[in-house]
């Protein structure tokens, strides 16, 4: 992170004893102090609003889009154009990457291309690789078009919705769900999966994110009635 000018790092439950005492991050123990610790992937992403989980598709069906990396930073440069946005680049533990509930908190899936051959990577080396093509490629007018952008009280319909919210309007569509008796409990776990895949790939923006957690707080009285 530190080589290719990158400084926001959270890392979630770590191994307290080890993380912060690495050894070999010379020129980057600031980096290491001031990295925000989170207990959940929820609470790490929580202002996002657009996360990228890393994987390799040679073992799994991808459940959300997939982007190939070097077609990356056309996307960052147009998120970062939008109001209010927080872009989160996500990997996973060396041993066996990210889960199939991490990517569900995610809007794309981030594939690094490799030979057949070899196609996992050293937690590492990706990270280095992604750093370096976002580093290298992003266009100084697209860093800053955050600071350039009009005043977020102008912008609030088209201003994206973070992750919170996305969770936040997921768990009450589930407990509408479950009032309604929309499948047996056995399922629970099963639909929230499928919601939070679902409304990530709907793109909403945080006005209409609001407007839809009125209508289900609605529909949920309603049916507790």
């Amino acid at each position: 992170m530190a080589n290719f000018g990158f400084s926001q790092l959270t890392v979630v439950a770590p191994y307290e004893p080890h993380w912060r005492e690495a050894q070999s991050a010379v020129g980057a123990e600031d980096l290491l102090r001031t990295a925000r610790v989170c207990a959940s992937l929820k609470e790490a992403l929580a202002d996002c609003t657009l996360a990228f989980g890393t994987g390799t598709l040679t073992y799994r069906a991808p459940e959300q889009p997939v982007l190939l990396l070097p077609d990356l930073v056309p996307v960052v440069q147009a998120e970062l154009a939008r109001p209010a946005s927080r872009i989160a680049l996500l990997f996973g533990p060396e041993k066996h990457g990210l889960t199939r509930e991490d990517l569900a908190l995610c809007q794309r899936l981030l594939v690094i291309p490799t030979s057949s051959w070899q196609p996992s990577m050293n937690l590492g080396q990706a990270v280095a690789v992604c750093l370096y093509e976002i580093g290298t490629r992003l266009s100084p007018p697209a860093q800053n078009a955050r600071a350039e952008a009009a005043p977020l009280r102008t912008w609030k319909s088209k201003a994206p919705a973070t992750s919170a919210e996305l969770d936040r309007l997921a768990g009450l569509i589930a407990e509408t769900m479950q009032a309604a008796h929309y499948s047996p409990a056995t399922m629970n776990k099963a639909n929230r999966h499928d919601l939070d895949l679902l409304l990530r790939r709907l793109n909403l923006g945080a006005r209409d994110t609001t407007r839809l957690v009125g209508f289900f707080r609605r529909i949920l009285w309603r049916l507790r009635q």
